[in-house]
């Protein structure tokens, strides 16, 4: 059984979050943790504690002004779990230093949902330069970003460019979700110039024990232009990939096909980082 941990601030409860919950215990019975912030927005606070300023609004004081929020927020997810007979815990406590205490929660979980729809909605453009980034690194645990609705994907995509990054991001997505590796799986890997796709072999030996439906794709178009496009004819599919900024594949995506892909809100997007 796996812990899943899901965020919610203010009067911010993004369904999609739930619906991914449920399609992950309808598969497998999971315990759902749902974490309840204060009602200053989550980006807001994110961008406070990246740039290094104080976050003065989280202190009890306020907290407690939200006690009716939150109080409506739990009672929401609390019956969303018990009428899908899902197992849930609540944590309700956390109070200064929001960002780092739900950093904290994220080592122990097995997954964190965020939904995309709402991280970014109040970013400015600089700051989402170095959100995603910095929010990756900074979370323990594997995090799906969702687009403001979910629904089953049909297939999954594996962004892969033979460093250490991709494939632990692969392999935990083999950990988590077991019950997807029967879809139409397509390796993807951007064209250096070799044409050779990076350790073939042993990727195609790894693979072919865990996926059903594979096949493999070399893009050649130019990802910074052209790679949300090519996604967004896939249909319903879920993106696999490393963190950003850590691979070859980053670069050759220019850095900003993750924050791309998330911003334009088409696919649900699991990443994993060592």
């Amino acid at each position: 059984m796996k812990k899943i941990l899901v965020a919610f601030d203010g009067a911010h409860f993004p369904s999609s979050t739930l619906d991914f919950a449920l399609e992950m215990n309808s598969e497998e019975p999971i315990v759902l943790t749902g974490i309840f912030l204060p009602s200053t927005d989550y980006a807001e606070a994110m961008s406070y504690y990246y740039y290094g300023n104080a976050i003065a609004s989280l202190y009890r004081e306020e907290y407690e002004e939200d006690a009716a929020t939150i109080a409506t927020n739990i009672a929401l997810f609390e019956n969303f779990c018990k009428e899908h007979h899902i197992r849930y815990k609540v944590h309700k406590d956390i109070q200064k230093e929001v960002v780092k205490e739900l950093f904290k929660e994220t080592r122990y979980a097995d997954l964190f949902i965020l939904s995309s729809a709402h991280f970014y909605e109040n970013l400015g453009e600089m700051i989402q330069e170095d959100y995603l980034d910095k929010t990756l690194h900074k979370a323990e645990c594997p995090v799906i970003l969702l687009p403001g609705s979910f629904s089953r994907p049909d297939s999954i995509i594996l962004a892969y460019d033979g460093s250490t990054s991709s494939m632990h991001a692969i392999k935990q997505f083999i950990y988590l979700f077991p019950q997807w590796t029967d879809l139409n799986t397509l390796v993807v890997y951007a064209d250096d110039g070799k044409g050779e796709i990076p350790f073939y072999p042993l990727i195609r030996e790894y693979c072919a024990q865990h996926f059903s439906k594979l096949a493999y794709y070399k893009l050649s178009l130019d990802p910074k232009k052209y790679f949300t496009t090519w996604i967004s004819e896939k249909g319903p599919a879920l993106l696999i990939s490393g963190a950003y900024g850590r691979s070859a594949f980053s670069e050759l995506f220019h850095k900003s096909f993750l924050r791309d892909v998330v911003s334009a809100q088409q696919v649900p997007v699991f990443i994993a980082h060592l």
